[in-house]
């Protein structure tokens, strides 16, 4: 190993020396890929150390569609640095951990900021919370909901459609209590 691959690395003989070949993982790695597009910040850079590697263990080259968080960053920071480092430090999002180049590390950072540039959030869901159930009248308030005037009238079908669907949610159903008189 170079020394300056080890400088940005942090990769040595011995850290390797139990480690799998690329040719050994080629076809895991071309399955887990699949026909998925390929997000990565300067992703031509990766894509041709991928197909460098595939090529030399006679595979086909990748032809997957590919996302470039670089572009993406400079078109909507322009002139501004869009380094992993710089788009963390704009996110606020923890870069402590990152002290070398780390594939690992660097995609859950990238997967973090890839959100960030698309104006999105990650869905984040408690299952583990406990579900509020309504024993009675006085612990939900139906009054607020009962006799209010609705902007829009059903049909007399479309009424009977739906005291029908709400008899099947059982006896504490919510709609019972709204639609009693």
């Amino acid at each position: 190993v170079p020394q300056q691959s080890t400088d940005i690395h942090g990769l040595t003989i011995d850290f390797l020396s139990d480690k799998k070949i690329f040719r050994k993982i080629a076809d895991e790695f071309l399955e887990f890929v699949s026909d998925s597009p390929i997000i990565a910040h300067n992703v031509d850079f990766d894509i041709g150390f991928l197909n460098y590697e595939l090529s030399n263990c006679e595979k086909d080259k990748l032809t997957n569609k590919t996302i470039d968080t670089v572009e993406i960053a400079r078109e909507k920071f322009p002139g501004q640095s869009v380094s992993l480092d710089a788009l963390c430090k704009r996110y606020n999002i923890n870069i402590a951990a990152r002290e070398k180049h780390s594939a690992i590390l660097d995609t859950e950072l990238l997967s973090k900021v890839y959100i960030e540039l698309l104006d999105k959030k990650e869905p984040t869901l408690d299952l583990n919370i406990d579900t509020k159930t309504f024993e009675n009248d006085t612990e939900f308030d139906v009054s607020k909901f009962k006799n209010r005037e609705l902007p829009m009238r059903l049909s007399k079908e479309e009424e009977e459609l739906h005291k029908d669907f709400v008899e099947t949610l059982g006896p504490k159903a919510i709609w019972k209590k709204i639609n009693s008189n």
